[in-house]
């Protein structure tokens, strides 16, 4: 049964394969990846674990990756090829993008892989690629999945590590955001079960610096998070049903509309209810 999830953002660079020695409690693993080591540390200990990698999709288009003798010379043929015929044919590969992660080195030895939204503008081999979308998005997108993953394996998992040992500072920070959503989700979702309460934890290994060969610590931190009571829709979001309007424009999405103005109608109510400590309105009101 699993106990523990680990979440990373995955990586592609030339030193994708490289191992390095990894420290934790005294103990000392040889690894690619440090979420590798913290899964294999847990193992000793007797407590099963799943790794979760999420990639950025745009990942593959790096043509100093491409082009580095270091990277073709390590990497497997037929990862090196993907990559190649990602950078030459970016429509083919954004069509079916798991294609090229499924073979990726890590993701052999992971559970699970996601991949996620990218920003930016990208070179691939004779065009940019500029992939738009919001921050929040990819915070939504990250805590979706962390969500529904935990949903799917509830029974048993009491403990959940963030790692933020790699990956860009983009896709680190969203990462971040959407543990400390997740981590307030958690305490809400499991409000009763005071018995059971899922301990959220940032995991952080010593700097990696090249040319210096040394064993990197990994550290662990509890998450803490305070939560302010503030309500994220606004008077105006409710009235004249803008906001379900917004989400349901047309007209064959009445009855999803209506059923959702219900709910922003309700959630005003009971909301302004508890801030105002007036809860007896909501029995009034029913």
């Amino acid at each position: 049964m699993i106990k523990t999830i680990i979440y990373q953002i995955g990586r592609l660079d030339t030193n994708l394969l490289e191992e390095q020695d990894f420290e934790i409690d005294g103990r000392v693993f040889k690894a690619s990846l440090s979420s590798f080591a913290i899964r294999d540390f847990l193992k000793q200990k007797g407590i099963l674990s799943e790794l979760i990698i999420f990639y950025p999709v745009s990942l593959p288009f790096n043509m100093s990756l491409i082009n580095n003798e270091k990277f073709k010379s390590s990497s497997p043929e037929r990862f090196y090829k993907s990559i190649r015929w990602a950078m030459e044919s970016p429509e083919e590969y954004l069509r079916s993008p798991y294609e090229l992660f499924n073979i990726h080195p890590h993701s052999l030895g992971a559970e699970n892989i996601r991949l996620i939204h990218s920003l930016g503008i990208f070179n691939a081999s004779k065009t940019q690629i500029e992939f738009k979308c919001h921050y929040s998005d990819i915070v939504l997108e990250l805590l979706l999945e962390m969500i529904k993953m935990y949903l799917d394996r509830e029974c048993g998992v009491n403990n959940i590590i963030i790692d933020i040992s790699s990956g860009h500072n983009i896709y680190l920070s969203a990462l971040l955001e959407a543990a400390r959503h997740f981590n307030v989700w958690l305490k809400l979702f499991n409000w009763l079960e005071k018995e059971s309460l899922i301990e959220v934890e940032l995991a952080f290994s010593d700097p990696i610096v090249p040319g210096v060969d040394v064993v990197r610590k990994i550290w662990f931190e509890k998450m803490e998070i305070k939560v302010f009571f503030s309500s994220p829709l606004k008077k105006e979001d409710v009235e004249n049903f803008t906001l379900s309007r917004a989400i349901y424009p047309h007209d064959s999405d009445r009855p999803k509309k209506r059923s959702l103005q219900r709910v922003f109608d309700e959630f005003q109510l009971a909301f302004s209810a508890i801030k105002n400590n007036a809860p007896l309105a909501i029995y009034h009101f029913g």
